[in-house]
């Protein structure tokens, strides 16, 4: 299983409608996870700092199937808008791991 840690900035003013929409994220989205080989996809704040982790097999793979996805990028068109201007996401350096 392959994991990536991605990073970025919310809007202040936008951090409540950011947990609001991923409580009723669309069904037809996470249809597209699954098909698409997501394994597990969790979001976490501290205060306006979003950390994504995305789980699958081929996480590449996946990345690219997702990237031509009229849903998808309905819905990170619509996230986009919460983030701070100029707010990319940056990926996190995996520095240590250990599975007991």
């Amino acid at each position: 299983m392959q994991r990536r840690v991605v990073l970025t900035e919310l809007r202040p003013e936008c951090r409540n409608a950011y947990i609001e929409a991923h409580k009723a994220v669309w069904p037809e989205l996470l249809d597209r996870y699954r098909e698409a080989g997501f394994h597990k996809i969790t979001c976490h704040l501290l205060g306006t700092t979003l950390v994504v982790i995305t789980e699958a097999e081929d996480i590449e793979a996946v990345s690219k199937v997702m990237a031509g996805d009229p849903v998808d990028i309905r819905w990170q068109s619509w996230m986009a808008t919460l983030r701070l201007e100029g707010a990319d996401f940056v990926r996190a350096e995996n520095v240590y791991e250990v599975t007991l």
